[in-house]
């Protein structure tokens, strides 16, 4: 599971050059925080998060490299290294392979915490090699990735599934219906979906269910869509948008304060209400990253 990329654009490092040689990774993205106090002459001890899960540790990740410092290329491939601690917060990125041919690639936020190079340099004739250890930090602890099952994702302009990140559905709703609906990944993900009006569609309403038809959570928007309308309920950034505009204090939330959050599902599978009281219906598209730990 080797570190493939860190940064983007003119800012970046490419870890699949061939003088970058992967030797070995870790991470603890499956830390858990757990809080207890013992009780005086008591067996065990009190779990001040009763039965929910416990919160994730601040990350971080570990990637061993060994470099072929190239002679005439010696402090250029240094540098190339070291420069890394002056971007700042940027994407990291690593590919699982799950066949020959299929690689799935995922992406989490990290910053640059410490870049330790070995002091025992092994010499050949082409050049030097040299250790170097490379940890991140990642303040949200989860690797992202588009829920496409085992296809290649499309990272340049991470064009993922129907819209501009990740799996979900764009379809047309002329009656109140349910719509099946996928999630993968092993923590909660947070849903960001879009309604455009059919014509027109007075008070929509979004539901998330279970696969028993239990409510999850709702997201309700009072007032009329028209076909130039686009209501965009963001519950990554927590935001809601009519037509670029803030709109928040026009919707009904049945959640607080994670408005769209979907839970890892036994099945992976949910199911998507959309519902309106009159008009001829809504556009739904709707969009989310896989969590992975």
């Amino acid at each position: 599971m080797p570190i493939t990329q860190f940064g983007e654009g003119t800012e970046k490092v490419d870890f699949t050059q061939s003088w970058i040689n992967p030797q070995g990774y870790d991470d603890n993205f499956n830390d858990l925080v757990l809080q207890t106090q013992r009780l005086p002459g008591m067996d065990g001890a009190f779990d001040e998060y009763g039965i929910s899960p416990a919160p994730g540790a601040s990350g971080f990740v570990r990637q061993v490299y060994e470099l072929n410092l190239r002679h005439s290329d010696f402090d250029t491939r240094l540098d190339t290294i070291r420069k890394m601690g002056a971007w700042g917060k940027k994407r990291l990125f690593y590919e699982r392979s799950y066949t020959t041919a299929v690689t799935k690639t995922f992406f989490t936020w990290a910053r640059i915490n410490n870049i330790a190079f070995s002091r025992n340099q092994r010499l050949s004739a082409d050049g030097i090699y040299q250790t170097v250890t490379i940890t991140w930090q990642c303040s949200a602890p989860f690797w992202y990735a588009a829920d496409t099952g085992d296809a290649p994702n499309v990272w340049g302009g991470f064009t993922w599934g129907t819209d501009t990140f990740g799996g979900g559905l764009t379809t047309d709703v002329n009656t109140p219906a349910r719509l099946a609906y996928a999630v993968l990944g092993t923590r909660p993900c947070d849903m960001v979906f879009t309604l455009r009006g059919d014509t027109e569609a007075v008070n929509p309403l979004i539901q998330f269910e279970d696969v028993n038809y239990s409510p999850l959570w709702t997201v309700k928007y009072n007032g009329t869509l028209t076909d130039t309308d686009q209501l965009v309920v963001d519950g990554m950034a927590l935001s809601v948008k009519l037509n670029g505009e803030d709109a928040y204090a026009d919707c009904e939330f049945s959640k607080q304060p994670m408005w769209t959050r979907i839970p890892v599902l036994a099945a992976q599978q949910g199911r998507i209400f959309v519902g309106f009281e009159s008009g001829s219906g809504v556009n739904i598209t709707t969009r989310h990253y896989g969590v992975y730990t």
